[in-house]
């Protein structure tokens, strides 16, 4: 399952930035400027009506009508900022200005957003200007946006400034995912890095780009632009799968089927939300409800798994950083959210973007740390592996590599908890059906015990039908539920291998206690008491069975 999202995350990665580049050549809108730059002075007061048009996308139209006083050539330019409004501008009844989408725009219906600008003449004075904006989406009907009538350079260098500190995190969310991703595929071959550090530098990216791309500011600089009209929409498409797949590795529970249900349901609604904007059933901006229904269905399941990892293991550093960056999160998120639907599209805040760099700085700083952390730890195995400290069957850590690993002065043995196994039968299916089929049988019994206990602690193989599991940083009560879960694994595939020996395997664990153990081999010895009593058990039930 985690191959299929990744494969399809990667199609819809490269899909996405493509449509991006198709965007910025083919796309446009087609705006009809008469009159050349000139000055400007405020306008306040302005009269507003409502007009009927059955060929309006929604329609109706909103008209301002106000009278041109006291101007000067060069002076006056009338400038106010729409959202997803078509736009035409009469003065005298004369048609000065138009802002619609390009006749032959295949995406959407949308004109997208734009800073109009009007020039206004001495020989317009004492003449009647009438506004009509018509309204592209039903979210955007009745919203009157602010006019203006002053000179450009000083009310766009006011926008800017105002724009800035989004515009600085954005650029800083943006830098950091670059170096995150980089660093990830410059070290990809490297084992012991953490992958989740590549799902963080893509998220980041896509949450700097949806709001570098959503200023006011931008479409100053990228006039008449539709890429930047849909590029919020196409980033805010591709955060959820990296955001998931990164959020799952701070949790000890890292599987889990409700993480592939909210990765399938981001690509699926990214799926229908761009075939919708093909055939022109629904534009991207119009499907965004979807988008933030799977964002809040993540923020559930985020904060239900925090809940479970505070109850079976208590605070830690990482589940107080994941706590408070989470939290940081959900409130600009709810904030940014609830300010989206309240002011129709046109008002931003940056408490969004905020809590995600703190979230994307603190959690990153995390992940580098663990990632330094594995490498040196690789360093180890590494070694270990040129002294031949593997099993050669199996694959496993051998007993040399035991001994090693217990004696290393970074080995911790105050929390450690030591999982002891035992073959059952073994001897009987060497002498019944050979040695190749007892070598099956070791090897199918050491993949089942590491896929069960590999991202928990570490795996030796002792003896020939002896394992043992040492695992540091959990909990008796997360040791059981393994356990368990090895013996379900081991049912499942003895019913459907019914042609092979069935496996069994007896189980024993015990944590360090100082009071009564001197070293861990005492924990061992403990253990392996109670995996012989288990292993007792087993025959015995097998005898009353049969």
């Amino acid at each position: 399952m985690q191959k299929f999202i990744h494969i399809f995350y990667t199609v819809l990665l490269a899909g996405i930035f493509l449509l991006v580049i198709y965007l910025s050549v083919h796309f446009k809108e087609d705006i009809y400027q008469k009159r050349t730059d000139g000055g400007y002075k405020q306008l306040k007061e302005y009269e507003t009506s409502w007009l009927k048009d059955e060929d309006a996308p929604q329609r109706i139209k909103s008209e301002i009508s106000f009278t041109i006083q006291d101007v000067s050539d060069g002076n006056f330019s009338l400038i106010f900022f729409t959202k997803h409004q078509n736009v035409e501008v009469f003065i005298n009844e004369e048609l000065v200005y138009s802002l619609k989408p390009d006749s032959e725009n295949l995406f959407g219906k949308t004109s997208g957003k734009s800073w109009n600008s009007i020039p206004i003449f001495h020989r317009d004075e004492g003449k009647p200007v009438r506004i009509l904006l018509t309204p592209v989406y039903e979210n955007t009907v009745g919203v009157i946006p602010d006019f203006y009538l002053g000179t450009q350079y000083t009310l766009y260098n006011d926008i800017i400034r105002k724009n800035i500190f989004i515009f600085f995190l954005s650029v800083v969310a943006i830098v950091l995912g670059l170096v995150f991703v980089m660093f990830s595929l410059y070290n990809y071959r490297n084992t012991e890095t953490d992958k989740s550090l590549l799902m963080l530098g893509i998220f980041s990216v896509m949450i700097g780009t949806w709001k570098f791309a959503d200023m006011d500011a931008v479409a100053l600089l990228f006039p008449g632009s539709l890429l930047f009209a849909n590029l919020p929409y196409l980033a805010l498409l591709l955060v959820v799968v990296p955001f998931v797949l990164f959020v799952k590795e701070l949790f000890t529970k890292k599987n889990g089927l409700v993480w592939d249900i909210l990765c399938i349901a981001g690509l699926a609604v990214a799926g229908i939300s761009l075939l919708l904007q093909f055939l022109h059933i629904r534009d991207l901006r119009e499907m965004l409800w979807l988008n933030h229904l799977v964002m809040g269905a993540l923020i559930v399941v985020v904060l239900c798994r925090m809940h479970q990892e505070l109850q079976q293991h208590g605070w830690n550093k990482r589940l107080k950083a994941t706590t408070g960056c989470i939290a940081a999160c959900v409130t600009g998120v709810a904030a940014d959210i609830g300010v989206y639907y309240i002011s129709k599209g046109t008002t931003m805040t940056v408490l969004g973007i905020m809590g995600f760099v703190a979230y994307v700085v603190v959690l990153g700083a995390l992940s580098l740390q663990d990632t330094k952390k594995l490498m040196a730890a690789g360093m180890q195995v590494k070694r270990l592996e040129k002294m031949a400290f593997n099993d050669q069957l199996t694959g496993l850590y051998n007993r040399a590599a035991y001994v090693d690993f217990t004696c290393n002065d970074s080995f911790n043995v105050k929390d450690c908890i030591v999982v002891m196994c035992d073959l059952n039968n073994l001897k009987k299916c060497n002498d019944t059906y050979g040695h190749e089929a007892g070598d099956r049988y070791i090897i199918q019994s050491a993949k089942e015990i590491r896929a069960i206990f590999e991202n928990l602690g570490r795996c030796f193989r002792l003896g020939g039908d002896e394992f043992c599991i040492l695992i540091n940083g959990s909990t008796i009560e997360e040791c059981k539920d393994r356990i368990q879960a090895l013996k379900v694994s081991l049912s499942e595939y003895n019913r459907t291998h019914p042609e092979e020996f069935p496996i069994q395997i007896a189980c024993g664990y015990k944590m360090f206690d100082k009071s009564i153990d001197y070293d861990i081999g005492d924990t061992l010895r403990r253990a392996d008491k109670m995996m012989y009593h288990e292993k007792l058990m087993m025959k015995q039930e097998k005898i009353a069975a049969c």
